[in-house]
């Protein structure tokens, strides 16, 4: 991603952005807007949604170019977009600038692709989709520790292992397990 002049040329360029597909008649905005298809259905699934949403603090593991960043930014007051890849990150803050609310958003490295550089209680909710399912299993473990780590007491924890699917989901309300 590093290489691609812009998040458009990371989608036409870069097959698994459209489940393999390449080519110059794909685009960011069409990518983001499968994200944003997704995130209105996920928040009521799981029952994020809630009448002060747009006050609280979400923690995105494996935010990618910001697929989904860009939806959850328009629905919640603060996003902390986190990746291994420092170029996603790069392309995340500008995808967001085009299409979500860029002010609500602060990006941070996952250098060693298992710690996430956030303090402890920063999330109401932590969320991760398909990224767990390309970790090193002893780091997807990490990462889901991280993620209890970094949401507040009282938060919902949603993490995704692999593809699609009911079992591939986890809620846990940490009051229920603190």
């Amino acid at each position: 991603t590093e290489q691609q002049a812009s998040g458009d040329d990371v989608v036409r360029t870069t097959g698994w952005v459209f489940n393999n597909e390449k080519g110059a008649e794909l685009t960011l905005e069409e990518f983001v807007a499968t994200g944003d298809a997704e995130v209105g259905s996920y928040l009521t699934v799981f029952g994020l949604r809630s009448p002060d949403l747009e006050h609280q603090t979400m923690v995105e593991i494996g935010c990618g170019i910001g697929r989904m960043t860009c939806a959850f930014t328009r629905e919640l007051g603060r996003v902390v977009a986190c990746d291994l890849d420092a170029g996603f990150l790069e392309r995340c803050f500008e995808t967001v600038a085009r299409f979500g609310k860029v002010n609500r958003l602060e990006t941070s490295h996952v250098e060693d692709g298992k710690t996430l550089q956030l303090p402890p209680n920063t999330g109401d909710i932590t969320f991760s989709y398909i990224t767990f399912q390309h970790c090193d299993a002893n780091d997807a473990l990490e990462l889901t520790a991280e993620a209890v780590r970094v949401t507040k007491p009282g938060g919902k924890i949603v993490l995704n292992y692999r593809s699609r699917g009911r079992s591939d989901v986890v809620l846990i309300p940490l009051s229920k397990i603190m």
